[in-house]
């Protein structure tokens, strides 16, 4: 799924910039993100240990136990997404899932001049903008503080066992 991660990172960028007049490649980019939230969906079920919600979706109270430690300094390090990471991508995958169907909608005669529709779509996706930079931010964070190069572990899969 790494390489379903910068795919995905690609199509947003994609069709973020490109929802002007470049309809036809915003609408391919906008599919490519439906079709990875799907299959990322189905891998959360059927995938490997560190990638199925069931292993990783925090509870409310341990979320929040991370939350205050993290606050602390006191964060425990983690070989899968922490709770912030998965809360991350339960919202991140939410947000596209949101923003590809309001584009398929406004992509309808019945919605395309809907301004509602529009509002909600741009909001979505300016919102993602702002969870990208939160990710980003996290994962540079994490690196610092539990001394590991986590952009690299992105990008092979690769990440230190022990503390």
């Amino acid at each position: 799924m790494r390489i379903g991660h910068w795919l995905v990172v690609l199509a947003t960028f994609i069709a973020y910039f490109t929802h002007g007049g470049l309809l036809e490649i915003h609408r391919v980019a906008g599919y490519t993100v439906l079709v990875y939230v799907g299959v990322r969906l189905v891998w959360g079920f059927l995938g490997g240990t560190h990638a199925r919600f069931g292993n990783f979706l925090p509870t409310p109270r341990a979320a929040l136990g991370y939350f205050s430690a993290l606050l602390r300094g006191r964060e425990v390090r983690f070989i899968g997404h922490n709770p912030a990471g998965a809360l991350m991508i339960v919202s991140m995958l939410a947000m596209l899932l949101t923003a590809a169907l309001t584009g398929i909608l406004l992509d309808t005669t019945q919605y395309r001049d809907f301004r509602p529709m529009h509002s909600v779509h741009s909001g979505i996706s300016d919102g993602l903008v702002i969870l990208a930079v939160l990710h980003v931010c996290g994962v540079l964070y994490a690196s610092w503080r539990h001394r590991e190069n986590l952009i690299a572990a992105m990008f092979t899969g690769a990440k230190r066992r022990g503390k």
